[in-house]
């Protein structure tokens, strides 16, 4: 990756001038954005976060990110480039410009920034707030809302879900290696048989993504699971009781590889990926639709029907 040197502005009017200006840096260089990502990012933590998730993503998604924080100053933007070398020798480049504006002037700010007839996704880190203005506003523009109910909770995604009716979940998205490897205990004809008895699961790993998970399997078969819950940073182990049996996944350590076991299947090891930052980041950009199975697990998760 070449990063070239970030430029400040005062002036949006100049933002234009000052990428062509940094795409112009490097030979081959080649403006081939693909989609607009508007990032809420309240914090320095929180844009710290973000562009360590962009580092890896740009050479296979080039993108214009919008990483926007709200200021009590007035505009302030930082544009640069990061380019990676692509197929015959040229340079794909992504751009980034950090925003910073009131909170009232910002949605038009950031509109005033996209690049149009594109698709446009919104990341917004941190709680749902109470007031929803500019959320709202900032959603009214995306194909897809994207959020991690790890940090906004169950119910702020919910409330998410009310203003843009395509919203991507990363903790669900985190959730998938474990959700693959819970069906695949299922397979053997004795084993899809004691699903009938499903009744609870005992997860130890976040709250919300333990919700989810009993969501998930409530809403998929039809039942009310019970959720015992133990926190943790991480999902460490999911345990899944049909009447007397017990089917376990564990990956006991921060390694990409757990194990698994059933009454009808002796502990083998599974593949448990650990999804990182970008990598959730990349999945994200991919959902340009709403998620059925997401949503009914959501809704059971919050006890109301989908």
């Amino acid at each position: 990756m070449i990063a070239n040197p970030p430029v400040e502005l005062t002036d949006l009017g100049q933002v234009e001038r000052a990428l062509a200006a940094s795409h112009d840096g490097g030979p081959g260089a080649v403006r081939a954005t693909t989609l607009n990502l508007v990032v809420y990012a309240p914090t320095p933590d929180d844009v710290a976060y973000t562009q360590r998730a962009l580092e890896r993503i740009g050479g296979s998604r080039p993108l214009r990110a919008i990483v926007a924080a709200a200021r009590a100053d007035g505009v302030r933007a930082t544009v640069s480039t990061s380019c990676w070398l692509g197929g015959g020798m040229q340079q794909v480049c992504s751009e980034q410009i950090l925003l910073s504006a009131r909170p009232d002037a910002l949605p038009s700010a950031v509109l005033s920034l996209l690049v149009t007839d594109l698709p446009t996704f919104v990341w917004w880190q941190g709680p749902i707030p109470a007031e929803l203005s500019l959320l709202s506003d900032l959603a009214t523009h995306a194909t897809s809302t994207i959020v991690d109910s790890n940090v906004s909770s169950l119910e702020g995604v919910d409330t998410v879900g009310r203003l843009d009716p395509c919203v991507t979940d990363l903790a669900w998205l985190r959730l998938e290696p474990w959700r693959e490897v819970i069906a695949s205990l299922f397979d053997p004809p004795p084993a899809a048989a004691a699903l009938a008895g499903l009744h609870a699961v005992d997860v130890r790993g976040p709250v919300n993504e333990a919700r989810l998970l009993a969501g998930w399997l409530g809403s998929r078969l039809g039942l009310e699971v019970a959720l015992e819950h133990d926190e943790r940073p991480h999902v460490e182990r999911v345990a899944v009781h049909c009447a007397d049996s017990e089917f376990v996944i564990e990956r006991r350590e921060r390694v990409q590889v757990g194990h698994a076991s059933g009454p009808w299947a002796t502990e083998h090891p599974v593949v448990l990926p650990i999804l990182d930052a970008s990598t959730l980041l990349g999945r994200a950009l991919d959902v340009r639709a709403s998620d059925a199975v997401f949503e009914a697990a959501l809704a059971a998760a919050l006890g109301r029907a989908a």
